[in-house]
């Protein structure tokens, strides 16, 4: 599996870091940034809403690179069937490229 990190450029890539494994990923599903962010309770981490489409519901995704976390999750009023079914994936995925552990939520949903 590739990995990122945030200081060393990947081969063959004109992108370096994290940023890219992050762009690379959202792209590898078929999502698309709606809103990019720093969260106030966590300085320095990069927080995105993530939308398939037009359809109803959102991923939300937070990477904290000082802290090596990441959450991928879903809010109740903002779950669908789509987010559903890729959450572990997509968190899996973004995970591999990054580091080798991630925190996973979904909002309490099964």
């Amino acid at each position: 599996m590739e990995r990122c990190s945030d200081n060393t450029t990947r081969p063959g890539s004109a992108q370096s870091g994290a940023g890219s494994c992050r762009k690379e990923t959202i792209r590898e599903f078929n999502l698309t940034v709606t809103q990019k962010t720093t969260l106030s309770t966590k300085k320095g981490s990069v927080h995105y809403h993530l939308k398939s489409g037009v359809l109803p519901g959102l991923l939300e995704a937070t990477y904290w690179p000082q802290k090596r976390k990441l959450w991928v999750e879903i809010h109740r009023n903002r779950s669908a069937e789509w987010n559903r079914r890729a959450i572990a994936s997509f968190a899996g995925r973004l995970a591999d490229r990054l580091f080798s552990e991630a925190i996973n939520r979904s909002g309490g949903l099964p």
